[in-house]
């Protein structure tokens, strides 16, 4: 099979690789469409952790093409979506409930080969039925989503709240609609590029500013208390300003996913004197089925985030190129 495979620090290549051989608790998936994400490219860039040679990509969706033996109930064809994220289920945090944080978590795509090929090993509890007139292109956002609802679920949006969205990306927007669907009063995205506010808009989010008109916005419209600021983006800027727009007695959910050594300053006074709550938020722990259900059941307007569609033999120059404005979401279809 064919397959894009992560050599060395900024080195992809397309090569022809052995069908993997599944083992008995483990399901065969001939992958339809895979997303690219910002953890590939800083694996790419040798910003995040993973061992060469490796299959990245973990936003997974296709159809069951072999099950193994000790498997019932999921017959070859099925439209599946993939949670990539794989807890040993016996360290302290599993005994906790804490999958997410597992001390010997590995993933799909990132610790193991993944969806950046014709065909992926899964392990089936892992794996998640679709229904048959599913879009499989638009069912790799499955476990973007998920990870969305997860740091939706680690913060208290409550009705009529405020919240700000920081970083209007494919991340933010669909993070901007679950805060919407939450109930919260006002969702307001900053986003430095034209196209993406467009879209931002035409999706139904009317509140969306460029960062450098943020708090003269915010002034107009009397919004002088944001409840929740959610930083999308994995930058120090938008990480500092999180803390700064944030109310007195309000929350910070740190959910952008920045490189693995950037650090910067804060005032631990300031955290202090307006008692901040600041949260993070990793991966997608027992959300991946109300994803799949959140995802067909259409009240999320996702189809627009997926802006770029790319072959497999595309993929050493996508990842390599840093995504221009127009790109929110790049996904890989076979």
């Amino acid at each position: 099979m064919k397959a894009a495979v992560f050599k060395e620090k900024q080195d992809v290549s397309i090569e022809n690789v052995p069908v993997p051989q599944i083992e008995k608790g483990q399901v065969l998936v001939e992958t339809t469409a895979c997303g690219l994400c910002g953890t590939d490219r800083h694996i790419f860039q040798g910003e995040a952790p993973a061992e060469p040679p490796l299959i990245m990509g973990h936003e997974i969706s296709g159809r069951v093409q072999e099950t193994g033996s000790a498997i019932s109930g999921l017959s070859p064809g099925t439209k599946v979506a993939v949670d990539p994220n794989i807890n040993c289920g016996h360290c302290y945090h599993c005994h906790r409930g804490e999958i997410n944080l597992c001390e010997n978590l590995q993933a799909v795509g990132v610790t193991r080969d993944g969806g950046f090929a014709e065909y992926v090993a899964v392990p089936r509890e892992n794996i998640y039925t679709l229904s048959e007139d599913t879009d499989l292109s638009l069912a790799s956002l499955v476990e973007p989503l998920a990870c969305c609802l997860h740091g939706m679920d680690l913060v208290d949006i409550a009705a009529g709240s405020r919240v700000l969205i920081l970083g209007g990306g494919a991340i933010g927007l669909i993070l901007a609609q679950l805060a919407k669907i939450t109930g919260a009063r006002t969702v307001v995205v900053s986003e430095p590029e034209p196209v993406r506010r467009k879209i931002a808009t035409e999706i139904g989010l009317p509140s969306v500013v460029h960062p450098d008109h943020l708090s003269d916005f915010l002034d107009k419209e009397r919004i002088n208390k944001i409840d929740t600021v959610i930083e999308a983006v994995g930058r120090m800027d938008t990480f500092r300003q999180a803390l700064k727009y944030a109310r007195h007695g309000g929350q910070v959910l740190v959910f952008g996913v920045s490189p693995q050594k950037a650090v910067t300053e804060v005032s631990p006074f300031a955290i202090y004197e307006k008692e901040l709550t600041i949260q993070g938020s990793y991966v997608n722990p027992f959300v991946t089925e109300q994803a799949v259900n959140l995802l067909e059941s259409g009240d999320l307007n996702l189809e627009q985030l997926i802006t770029t569609e790319v072959q497999l033999e595309e993929v050493p120059e996508i990842i390599s190129t840093p995504p221009g404005p127009r790109d929110l979401k790049t996904i890989i279809t076979f």
